[in-house]
């Protein structure tokens, strides 16, 4: 093989390696369209802000994703900050972090239980982190709060099996749900007037016949 032939294939190869490289490494801004995130921060600050009807203290519950800059969470948390700022009789607190490794990936009950006794006096509690699902709680936090639990999910199996147990025993206030297909579009709000029509898979047993 010539000489010339061979650099130019070498060439090439470098070429190559260095776009995936690139692709790997370059912000993860360029990664992800902030539709999706810029639409669920807005909608939970709303949600939260009609909940206690634009006055109260506002817990926000995140995770560490939430405050690395260039990320989804992180253009989620932005846009719920925003929103919220435009309401004057509205005070954000300092976030709860959640960093214990059981509380990954959604909050476990004991932290749950936890968060909720430490605000017991916030307007509201707002969990921009997902619950692990109401099936997987070994105990019932004790009582139902007095703060407005806004809570928001990724797409899950069973909605209904997840999260109908925390609306019946009167946990959360508001849930916002996406879909399996995704897009703003596909956002549901679900309140304790409207639970029972999450969505469910029929070949489980659904929570409320528990």
């Amino acid at each position: 093989m010539k000489p010339a032939l061979i650099a130019s294939l070498a060439g090439l190869v470098i070429v190559i390696a260095g776009v995936s490289v690139w692709r790997t490494l370059r912000p993860i801004s360029d990664k992800f369209d902030p539709t999706h995130s810029l639409a669920s921060g807005q909608l939970l600050a709303q949600e939260t802000a009609k909940a206690i009807q634009g006055q109260g203290w506002v817990v926000p519950v995140i995770s560490p994703d939430h405050q690395q800059t260039g990320g989804a969470a992180h253009a989620e948390w932005q846009a719920f900050q925003a929103v919220l700022r435009k309401h004057p009789g509205i005070q954000l607190t300092a976030p709860e972090i959640l960093t214990k490794l059981e509380d990954l990936p959604g909050c476990s009950g004991a932290t749950f239980t936890d968060i909720l006794a430490r605000h017991s006096q916030a307007g509201a509690i707002v969990f921009l982190t997902p619950l692990q699902s109401w099936l997987q709680m070994k105990e019932s936090p004790p009582a139902p709060p007095t703060a407005r639990i806004i809570v928001q999910s990724l797409p899950v199996y069973s909605a209904k099996n997840a999260f109908a147990g925390y609306f019946e025993q009167k946990f959360i206030s508001v849930l916002l749900y996406r879909g399996l297909a995704g897009g703003s579009a596909d956002y549901q709000i679900f309140t304790p007037d409207n639970f029972h029509d999450l969505p469910g898979n029929p070949a489980l047993p659904e929570a409320s016949d528990r």
